[in-house]
C-alpha cells in the first residue's frame, strides 16, 4: 500500500513515546484492516515502554489489563490501548497465559500472536515490520497461524473459532495446517466460556461470507460450539439463507424454485445478481440503496422480472438494516432447535431479550392463511419484530410476501384490535359484573379471539 493514514490521536501517542526514547507501533487488526483498505474500528499500540513509563508520559490513563502490560490512554474523546512488548508464558487453561514477560523487540511481541495477518506492525518512520509475511497472506486471502498451528491453538482454544470467524468476516480461506489442527484439538474448546464462544459465533453468522460456517462441520467443532449438542439442521441450506441475509450473494430464483438464479444471456449474470451489484455501485449508502431498490420494484412491468427483482428487494431490505440482523441470523442458524432453542442460547449466555426474540422466531414459522392469523402473529411480535419475522419467511420460502405485509399495515391503519390492551373492556369492567381472577383472564382471552375474528365485536356493550 502506498499511504498509511493513522488518526491524529494515535500518531500523537506514538510520537510522545518515540520522543521519550521508546519504540511504538500500531499493531494487530488495525494494521490488517488498513492494508485491506478497510477502516479500523480500534487502534492498538505496542511499545517497548513499560506500563509505569506509559502512565508517566500521559496525563489521562487507566489500567485495562495491567497484568498483561496494557494501559488505556485517553486522547481527547478517543482511547488507545497501549501494550508493552511481551512474551507469553505457559497456558494452563487453554485461554490465557499464566505469566507474561516483557520483551525488548517488536519482533518478539509479534511472534506470540495468533495469525500472520494479525502479526504486522507499522510505524510512520520505520514502516512495516512483518516477520511472518502477513501482508502476503492478506493478498492471498489466507488465514494462517504464526508458527505451528497446533501450538497456537493449544495455547488458546478460542483461536480455533476465531480462525473460522475471520474467514466469515474477511472472505479468506483457513489454510490446511490450521484446519487439521482445529480438527485435532477441537475438544479443547469445551474449556472456553459460553460468553466467549457466543461473541465469536455472532460475528461469524453476521459476516459477509457465512459459507465459512461449513468449517464448523468439516472440522467437527460444531458440537463444542453448541456446548455438547449436535447440529440438527441442514447446514448447507442455513448457509445459503445467511448469504441472502448478509447481501453477500444473490438470492435463489423464486420463480424456478432452484438454488441458482437463471443466467441472463446478455452477460451471463443472474438478474438478481445484477440488481445487487448495480444497487451497491450506484448507491453506496444503505438507506438510499433501499429506496432505489423499492423504486425499481415499482417500475417493473414484466411479471417475471418483477418477481425476481421484488424478492431481491426484500433481501436488500433485510441486509441493509442492521437492526435485528443478529436475531435473524441466530434464528436461521438455530431453526432446527425448536423448543430447545432457548436452552442452547442460555448455555451460550445470550441476554434475555435476544433469547426471547430468537425463540419466538424459531417457534413461529407457519405462514398466516387469514387476516385473523396475521393478527395472532402481530400479538406475538412487536411491530419491528414482525417485520423481521416476515423477512425470515421470505428468505426461507424464497419468495416475497408483500400481501401479508400490506394486510398487517392495513390492520394497524384501521386500528383493529389484536391485543388485550386494545379491547373495549378490561378487568375492572368484568369485576363490576362479578367476573374476577382466573375466570376474568379466560374471559378476556375469549373476547380478544372474537374481536380479532370480527373487529365490529370490539364494543363494550356487545362483549358484555
Amino acid at each position: 500500500m502506498s499511504a498509511v493514514n493513522i488518526p491524529d490521536y494515535a500518531a500523537k501517542i506514538i510520537a510522545a513515546l518515540t520522543a521519550a526514547g521508546h519504540e511504538a507501533f500500531i499493531v494487530g487488526g488495525c494494521v490488517r484492516d488498513m492494508i485491506r483498505g478497510a477502516t479500523p474500528g480500534d487502534w492498538d499500540i505496542a511499545t517497548s515502554a513499560r506500563p509505569d513509563e506509559v502512565k508517566g508520559l500521559f496525563s489521562r490513563t487507566f489500567d485495562t489489563g495491567i497484568k498483561h502490560g496494557t494501559v488505556s490512554v485517553l486522547c481527547g474523546s478517543n482511547v488507545c490501548e497501549v501494550t508493552t512488548y511481551r512474551i507469553d508464558g505457559e497456558y494452563s487453561d487453554n485461554r490465557r497465559p499464566a505469566t507474561v514477560t516483557f520483551a525488548g523487540k517488536i519482533e518478539e511481541d509479534l511472534s506470540r500472536r495468533d495469525f500472520t495477518i494479525n502479526a504486522i506492525a507499522y510505524n510512520p518512520t520505520r514502516g512495516f515490520v512483518d516477520p511472518f509475511d502477513g501482508r502476503g497472506d492478506i493478498s492471498r486471502k489466507i488465514i494462517k497461524c504464526v508458527g505451528d498451528a497446533e501450538t497456537r491453538f493449544g495455547e488458546d482454544a478460542l483461536r480455533m473459532l476465531r480462525a473460522i470467524r475471520f474467514a466469515a468476516v474477511l472472505g479468506f480461506c483457513v489454510n490446511s495446517d490450521a484446519v487439521r489442527a482445529i480438527t485435532k484439538l477441537r475438544d479443547n474448546l469445551a474449556d472456553i466460556s459460553g460468553e466467549r464462544i457466543r461473541e465469536e459465533l455472532c460475528k461469524l453468522l453476521c459476516g459477509a461470507h457465512p459459507d465459512a460456517a461449513k468449517l464448523l462441520r468439516e472440522t467437527g467443532i460444531m458440537r463444542q460450539v453448541l456446548r455438547g449438542r449436535d447440529f440438527g439442521g441442514n447446514l448447507d441450506e442455513v448457509v445459503s439463507r445467511l448469504q441472502v441475509l448478509s447481501g453477500g450473494l444473490c438470492p435463489p430464483n423464486p420463480l424456478q424454485g432452484g438454488i441458482t438464479p437463471p443466467l441472463d444471456p446478455r452477460n451471463e449474470k443472474p438478474r438478481e445478481a445484477r440488481f445487487f451489484e448495480g444497487a451497491r455501485e450506484a448507491f453506496p449508502q444503505p438507506g438510499k440503496r433501499y429506496t432505489a431498490s423499492r423504486e425499481c420494484v415499482a417500475s417493473c412491468t414484466c411479471s417475471r422480472a418483477a418477481g425476481s427483482v421484488r424478492f431481491a428487494h426484500c433481501c436488500y431490505r433485510c441486509s441493509v438494516s442492521p437492526k435485528g440482523t443478529l436475531s435473524k441470523a441466530l434464528a436461521l442458524f438455530f431453526a432446527w432447535a425448536d423448543d430447545e432453542c432457548e436452552y442452547v442460547l442460555r448455555d451460550l449466555r445470550f441476554d434475555n431479550k435476544t433469547i426471547r426474540t430468537v425463540s419466538r422466531f424459531v417457534q413461529n414459522r407457519a405462514l398466516p392463511g387469514s387476516r385473523y392469523e396475521i393478527k395472532k402473529l402481530m400479538r406475538i411480535f412487536p411491530p419491528d419484530e414482525f417485520e423481521d419475522w416476515l423477512h425470515l419467511q421470505e428468505i426461507s420460502q424464497k419468495r416475497c410476501f408483500e400481501k401479508i405485509r400490506a394486510e398487517a399495515a392495513d390492520i394497524l391503519t384501521r386500528g383493529e384490535c389484536f391485543t388485550l390492551r386494545g379491547l373495549a373492556v378490561n378487568g375492572n369492567d368484568l369485576a363490576e359484573v362479578g367476573i374476577t381472577g382466573k375466570a376474568a383472564g379466560e374471559a378476556l382471552e375469549k373476547f380478544l379471539d372474537a374481536v380479532m375474528r370480527d373487529p365490529q365485536m370490539n364494543v363494550k356493550e356487545r362483549l358484555l
